[in-house]
């Protein structure tokens, strides 16, 4: 499990001082989707690309996503400016019309005393 502290920062285990804080189970949203738009069934849930790397979509106004046609749900990678160039291997696409849209992680929270 991550351990993050107050601010959401990941912290390593061997850098936490258990006599200065202490360590709660938590559970966090990481990702919530209100789908606002009813013309829109399905959204890119994690991009997958050729180099092994992946990218988990966590917003409908993700900039990383193109909507190429909503009818037929074809999605395409929007490339930001700062970013090296990706080629993709696959999407997995989420239903927007389901009830369980968010998704949550198990965490541990550091908590200073």
């Amino acid at each position: 499990m991550r351990i993050l502290d107050v601010d959401d920062n990941e912290l390593q285990f061997q850098n936490i001082d258990l006599e200065k804080g202490r360590l709660e189970k938590q559970t966090i949203c990481i990702a919530s989707y209100e789908n606002t738009d009813n013309e829109l069934y399905y959204w890119p849930k994690t991009y997958y690309f050729r180099d092994g790397s992946e990218y988990m979509v966590t917003s409908l106004d993700d900039p990383h996503v193109q909507i190429v046609d909503k009818e037929k749900s074809i999605f395409k990678w929007n490339q930001l400016e700062n970013e090296d160039k990706k080629e993709i291997q696959g999407i997995d696409l989420i239903d927007l019309h389901s009830n369980n849209l968010n998704q949550y992680e198990n965490i541990f929270r550091y908590i200073l005393n």
